[in-house]
């Protein structure tokens, strides 16, 4: 029987989520650490009762979801949003620090070209105004000094300098001239990692930019934070440049006005990265619709940072509708929005819609959604971690016995061999045994009879074989 034939229950049928268990072992690798999988991944030996209360904690807070229960206090630990200004114009530099900026910046571009000749190999150029212990780390971004060409020069110039695998330049104005003469070295080399954060560039800059990253090869890493893309068809030749690059995991797009602009967004999630950095853009109803669309369509993407943005509550349906349909994405950070309570129940129901079974197969399985700051992310991240498909169509199944008969009522009578293999799935014996005993008491069972008879029709199977 196909799944047309079914009812709509094929999602119930073993192993449709198989083909992607080999992504999900290599994005817990990859990112385990970050994205909250990777301390659930090695469980201590520990007394047996222990663990049972931390499952029935996660089991009856999986059933909470479903049937849409969350504290009022549960939006206080949603955080509130997280939006974030964009960096002050370089001509609003305090002309008190720029002297003194400019001068420790100089010694600093001369030790890196010096470094250079006299070690052979630069392998990482790290970059950021230096303003001393009185002044610390303010966010400005220093103009660029004419003073500087010269040492600008000897840093590209050294017979080395093509020999660079990582560059990070933070909070220095980049004119298109010395961005063309840093893109000039390093294009076709070995740059593996390039992040240019809060740099002023330009629209042409952005173009000479991505001039780079599409002759980068072994590109990994790609970050250009706090730096506005206002120019649509700059982003389009920045987004081509991403989507050619071949290694790419990460792309940074943290503060970058995307969120003012819906189509500029759609043209940067072309890119084919494994992880994409959207915070604090400023994206809400708009650019949702956009996020939602990209989800939707299940592209390669394994993580979406969305932290510190605009989305409301009715951003947050798009978005859980989208989910249900995606199957590679591993994690998405949501903290900071404009979610309440019921903007959360939306997205939690995503990965666990627990209105019927169908829909409960039809729920997202692979992705660790991030809400909450405080309180119940612990248990939202362990989810999707500890319960795949079937996990929680048993979970459903060994809840109150009227919560079975709501399942069970509609499910067609020749899928009880296969829910009841669910129930075999189960582990402990208690609960399976409980189970199949609400099942034998509750569910129509003169259907089944019935059912059997007229499917078994030993007569006829005599004849064939006469």
């Amino acid at each position: 029987m196909s799944d047309d034939d079914d009812g709509g229950y094929g999602r119930l049928r073993e192993g449709y989520y198989d083909e992607y268990d080999e992504g999900l072992a290599d994005f817990r690798a990859a990112y385990g650490g970050e994205e909250g999988y990777g301390e659930y991944g090695d469980e201590a030996d520990g007394a047996e009762e222990d663990e049972l209360s931390e499952s029935d904690e996660l089991e009856r807070f999986l059933l909470n979801i479903g049937e849409g229960k969350l504290d009022d206090e549960a939006g206080v630990r949603l955080g509130g949003s997280r939006a974030a200004p964009v960096p002050a114009n370089p001509a609003d530099y305090p002309a008190e620090l720029r002297v003194d900026a400019v001068d420790r910046l100089d010694l600093r571009l001369g030790r890196i070209s010096g470094r250079a000749v006299d070690v052979g190999v630069l392998s990482s150029i790290d970059l950021a105004p230096d303003y001393g212990a009185d002044y610390g780390e303010p966010d400005l971004i220093l103009p660029h000094d004419e003073s500087l060409d010269a040492s600008w020069d000897a840093v590209v110039n050294s017979p080395f300098f093509g020999a660079t695998s990582s560059l990070s330049i933070e909070k220095i104005e980049l004119t298109d001239t010395i961005l063309r003469k840093i893109a000039g070295g390093l294009k076709g080399k070995s740059l593996h990692y390039l992040t240019l954060s809060r740099t002023s560039l330009s629209d042409k800059g952005l173009l000479i930019l991505a001039d780079l990253v599409g002759s980068s090869r072994h590109l990994e890493a790609f970050s250009l934070m706090a730096n506005p893309i206002n120019d649509l068809p700059a982003a389009g030749t920045l987004s081509r440049a991403l989507l050619s690059a071949p290694r790419l995991q990460k792309v940074d797009l943290t503060r970058c006005n995307l969120g003012d602009n819906p189509d500029i967004l759609s043209v940067i999630l072309q890119s084919n990265a494994k992880g994409i950095g959207l915070q604090q853009n400023g994206i809400g109803s708009a650019g949702a619709e956009v996020i939602a669309q990209y989800i939707e369509r299940n592209p390669r993407t394994w993580n979406i940072d969305l932290y510190g943005n605009a989305l409301g509550d009715n951003d947050a349906i798009l978005i859980a509708e989208a989910l249900k349909k995606n199957n590679k994405l591993y994690g998405m950070q949501l903290e900071g929005n404009r979610f309440t309570v019921a903007g959360a129940k939306s997205l939690m129901s995503a990965i666990f819609d627990a209105s019927s079974l169908n829909s409960i197969a039809e729920s997202n399985h692979t992705c660790n959604l991030r809400l909450f700051s405080i309180g119940p992310q612990t248990l939202l991240s362990r989810i999707n971690f500890e319960f795949d498909r079937k996990k929680k169509v048993l979970v459903a199944l060994q809840s109150k016995s009227d919560a079975l008969l709501r399942y069970l009522m509609d499910v067609p009578v020749e899928l009880m061999p296969r829910v009841l293999e669910f129930v075999q799935a189960e582990s402990n014996a208690r609960k399976r045994a409980n189970t199949m005993y609400a099942i034998a008491r509750f569910w129509e069972m003169p259907s089944l009879y019935s059912y059997h008879r007229l499917g078994a029709k030993p007569s006829s199977k005599r004849k064939r074989e006469e």
